[in-house]
């Protein structure tokens, strides 16, 4: 009795395994995607909240920078740098417009709104892809938060 596989059993085992992998691979590169996505987002609000708590603890104006190297500052009336830091960079995601600046008054508001769109390399569902891309929006009254431009009426719709 010979123990192991034949050539046979091999070839089908190969062919089963790459057609599992090649059925898996682009969901889970679309998911990768994603994840980048959500998290330069999250990055992105949480400087933006810092900025505003600093101008609410400090009843004082701050101005939040976020540069297009991805790094962010918050500067106190003065040009005063109070916190700063740098939003990961993340291969393949782009945010536009860069450079953008946001001013909280002491009260955590801001005089107008901003909207920062975040996207990666392959098209967002909105524009018929599988990609879910975020904008983050600072709205007028201070309110900062991540959402879906695709999720018209949804839990995490845009307002702007």
């Amino acid at each position: 009795m010979d123990k192991g596989f034949t050539l046979v059993e091999i070839a089908v085992t190969l062919a089963v395994l790459s057609l599992i992998i090649g059925i898996g691979a682009p969901p889970m590169m679309d998911m990768m995607q994603n994840a980048r996505i959500r998290s330069m987002a999250t990055q992105m609000v949480s400087a933006l909240q810092i900025g505003k708590s600093v101008a609410i603890r400090n009843n004082t104006t701050t101005v939040v920078f976020l540069n297009s190297d991805n790094s962010w500052t918050v500067e106190a009336p003065q040009g005063t740098v109070v916190n700063k830091g740098t939003i990961a960079s993340v291969s393949g995601i782009v945010r536009a417009p860069t450079g953008n600046v946001v001013a909280f008054n002491s009260l955590g508001s801001t005089p107008n709104s901003v909207s920062i769109n975040i996207t990666g390399q392959a098209p967002c569902r909105q524009d018929g892809g599988d990609i879910t891309c975020l904008r983050v929006e600072v709205l007028a009254g201070g309110a900062i938060h991540a959402c879906d431009p695709s999720n018209a009426g949804g839990d995490h719709a845009c307002s702007l």
